[in-house]
């Protein structure tokens, strides 16, 4: 079978997802950037791991620090992989530079387990969101600066204070295959039979699955990723295309519904077959999509005040 997400086959692809979970991917993340009237400000970072993946975690981890109590081992070196606070002071160099880790704290909800993470910046000019990176469905191991075609902000004081966001153009990789394939791709028995063990489970997968676009629907359809901006103030003035009517002074930068995406039978495709991982890269830079919002002007300027 043709090497699929970038990762070689399904097998790959459960491997490389069970990574991007453990180290910084997760079923739905959120990323705020809130700017105060002086230009300091914090960001929070939330992400909820869907229950069947928390619950594999879990047991791995037991089972772990029964192993090392059976050894006389200390089990105080044992780490959560689904909260790890060193692992999120690192991270906060993917935002820019003098961004400050603050604290962390685990939240629990009706559908899984996950974490609320606030940094903090005294200038927001200091702030890089590369969208490509954070967005990335296979992220590496360890935190990675912000790359040069990231959004970045200019900031002017006064009565009035003006945030300008400049918004560099995304564009579609030129080894993102996106080109249109056969409606579905069969998986094989050797497939099925490697879904229905225990990293498949974790992705609420049987061994069932007749297709690879089934795989995918199944692995990502509860996925979703949003990245927002919000002032802290009145709005005297804003072009954003995204505003959020129930949010004073928040607007989207990039809001990924990965359930709505999939619905798409072309772009599952696509996204379950190509070969290379900057398939996502290159479904987020085309236009119109359904199940995204992407801010699309160059440049969007709020200004507010206290």
């Amino acid at each position: 079978m043709n090497k699929s997400f970038g990762f070689g086959n399904v097998v790959s692809i459960l491997l490389a997802a069970t990574v991007a979970v453990v180290m910084s991917g997760c079923v739905k993340q959120k990323i705020l950037v809130k700017v105060k009237p002086d230009g300091s400000g914090t960001i929070l970072v939330s992400a909820v791991y869907q229950k069947n993946i928390v619950d594999m975690v879990d047991k791995q981890v037991a089972a772990q620090r029964a192993q090392f109590e059976k050894n006389g081992m200390d089990t105080s070196k044992i780490e959560d992989p689904l909260f790890n606070e060193k692992q999120f002071e690192e991270q906060a160099k993917v935002f820019g530079t003098d961004i400050e880790y603050v604290k962390a704290k685990k939240i629990k909800t009706s559908s899984g387990r996950g974490f609320i993470v606030v940094y903090r910046f005294k200038n927001i000019e200091d702030v890089k969101l590369d969208l490509n990176k954070l967005v990335s469905p296979a992220p590496k191991v360890g935190a990675q600066t912000p790359g040069d075609e990231s959004v970045s902000f200019k900031f002017t004081k006064g009565d009035v204070a003006k945030l300008q966001v400049t918004i560099p153009k995304m564009k579609i990789p030129e080894e993102s295959d996106t080109k249109e394939l056969p409606a579905s791709t069969p998986l094989s028995e050797q497939e099925k039979a490697q879904l229905a063990g225990p990293q498949g489970a974790m992705f609420g997968l049987t061994g069932n699955e007749a297709t690879r676009e089934e795989v995918i629907r199944k692995m990502y359809g509860d996925m979703s990723i949003s990245i927002a901006l919000q002032v802290e103030g009145e709005v005297v003035k804003s072009n954003a295309t995204y505003k959020n009517p129930k949010k004073k002074g928040r607007c989207t930068l990039l809001s990924l519904d990965f359930g709505t995406i999939l619905e798409d039978d072309k772009t599952c495709t696509i996204i379950a077959n190509s070969k290379s991982p900057k398939v996502i890269e290159a479904i987020i830079a085309k236009e119109n999509v359904k199940g995204i919002e992407r801010e699309t002007k160059s440049e969007i300027t709020v200004e507010f005040k206290k």
